[in-house]
């Protein structure tokens, strides 16, 4: 005889519940839904935008390219991007911002982003450094610091 509740784990019922059970336990491990934009992207600047600023300051591009959709992009933006050390790193060194793989994807293909979630410096419209994947925030830092040099 089988137990009562062993239904639960068989056939097409029991995949669609382990499955269910899979993406409450991912949400959960990633803080659940999409996290806030980090504080130091203005999301109404595009991406020519700052790089026009960036040609007037002389500061490189800090792009974020992320998707609502990427668990990982989620903890990088709960994570390194909100520490406060790196918010100021990065609006004091660099032009930043904030791409949406899937609102500006011609974007992402032209430069080069083949994952997320991918941050690039970028300087005179070339990728002159990038990096993809959750980065911690002494990192973080430690990249910008290598890439971020006056000219």
């Amino acid at each position: 005889m089988k137990c009562p509740t062993c239904y639960l784990t068989e056939g097409p019922l029991g995949f669609a519940l382990i499955l269910l059970a899979a993406v409450v336990v991912i949400r959960a491990a990633v803080g659940g839904g999409v996290a806030p934009t980090p504080p130091m992207f203005d999301t109404s600047v595009t991406f020519d935008e700052a790089m026009a600023a960036s040609a007037q300051t002389g500061k490189p591009v800090f792009a974020f390219v992320t998707a609502d959709w990427c668990g990982p992009c989620q903890v990088f933006k709960r994570g390194a991007l909100a520490e406060p050390r790196v918010v100021e790193r990065v609006r004091e060194a660099t032009v930043p911002v904030y791409i949406d793989a899937d609102a500006h994807p011609d974007l992402v293909q032209r430069l080069g982003v083949s994952g997320f979630p991918s941050v690039l410096l970028l300087r005179d419209g070339r990728v002159v450094d990038a990096r993809t994947g959750v980065m911690s925030a002494p990192g973080l830092l430690a990249w910008l610091d290598g890439g971020v040099e006056p000219r």
